[in-house]
């Protein structure tokens, strides 16, 4: 609406009485003044005159709703965590990078509540109905503009599922995701572009297919002790993390129930400790790879209990000492600079 103000003019003093007698009404001054106004309104202009101005008023409001609603960017979410399963959108022009590090964020504990849950975090966010995610995915894949990102959060299962204009929906590892998007947002690079491709290159190869299984999960007759803690060979970097090869100079069919202890087959193991560079902590899990005589190999995980983390992590520390005369936490952000200094293109 094109409106005007009209400026009238009075004493304070008799403002102030008119607006104590009002309030006694429940009313103010400009409430009474525009009712004066209106009635005015109706009373000298004629009715023809007055209905041509209100269809044009309300065609002109109506272009304007549909121009604005044009213009909206929708995001959607489809979250599941603690078994509970939420649609919501947001009118932010979120994108897939956007909703990754607002992942990472919430599970890093700086960003919402955890007791509340992702999706009462998110500000802004409405919920909708699973046809209406529905819709904003078809709109997606149509390329029309409208929406700037769609995703599914599997907290429960740790996944993480984005949908792709061009391939469809992707489905990464919840910790591959967050990884990603940590070194894009700590590049501190203002230029998106550049943010975009050190995330979307730290996911590239990353996709899980149907395939694509969990590792198997590794129990023996007892846990790893200790003194059977030796790491050798160099410390790599993979996908975010710390590689620390593990000697096996221990039965690794008791600890893990595997079974190449034995002249039964020539199979052995290969096993690595990881220390994520995002939350500067061991990771829950040793990678077993189990490599058989003939030529294959199979990915296996053995779950660290706190005192074998604890134990892990005080040789991480020695080792990193020993062989690059570092702590741990020095030698972790040496790694990172590296990283974000090849990630980043020189200007």
């Amino acid at each position: 609406m094109d409106s005007v103000s009209i400026e009238l003019w009075l004493d304070k003093r008799q403002l102030a009485a008119l607006e104590q007698a009002l309030a006694e009404d429940g009313t103010t001054v400009e409430r009474a003044m525009q009712d004066r106004l209106n009635e005015l309104y109706d009373q000298r202009v004629p009715l023809e005159q007055r209905e041509k101005i209100r269809q044009a008023l309300d065609a002109e409001q109506l272009e304007s709703q549909r121009s604005a609603e044009a213009n909206t960017r929708y995001a959607g979410f489809h979250i599941t965590e603690n078994g509970r399963e939420h649609y919501l959108a947001t009118k932010s022009g979120q994108e897939f990078l956007d909703m990754a590090i607002l992942m990472r964020r919430y599970v890093r504990g700086t960003f919402g509540n955890k007791e509340k849950g992702f999706a009462q975090c998110i500000y802004g966010a409405e919920e909708i109905s699973p046809q209406q995610f529905e819709q904003l995915a078809a709109w997606r894949l149509e390329n029309l503009g409208k929406v700037t990102g769609l995703v599914e959060i599997n907290f429960d299962k740790s996944l993480f599922s984005a949908l792709n204009i061009m391939d469809g929906w992707q489905c990464f590892r919840l910790k591959d995701v967050s990884s990603a998007a940590y070194f894009a947002d700590k590049s501190g690079h203002v230029n998106k572009d550049v943010r975009w491709n050190i995330f979307l290159s730290r996911l590239d190869g990353k996709q899980l297919t149907s395939h694509t299984q969990a590792p198997v999960e590794l129990h023996g007759s007892r846990r790893l002790h200790p003194e059977e803690i030796v790491f050798s060979d160099e410390i790599s970097e993979i996908d975010g993390r710390l590689n620390f090869y593990l000697d096996c100079s221990f039965n690794p069919d008791e600890v893990f129930g595997t079974h190449v202890d034995t002249t039964d087959n020539g199979n052995w193991l290969n096993i690595y400790a990881e220390y994520d560079l995002e939350t500067g902590q061991v990771c829950d899990t040793l990678s077993v790879i189990l490599c058989r005589e003939d030529g294959s190999d199979h990915e296996m995980v053995y779950q660290l209990d706190a005192g074998e983390k604890g134990a892990v992590l005080e040789k991480m520390e020695q080792y990193c000492r020993a062989k690059h005369g570092q702590a741990l936490e020095e030698f972790a952000a040496e790694i990172e600079a590296d990283i974000t200094a090849m990630e980043t293109p020189q200007m």
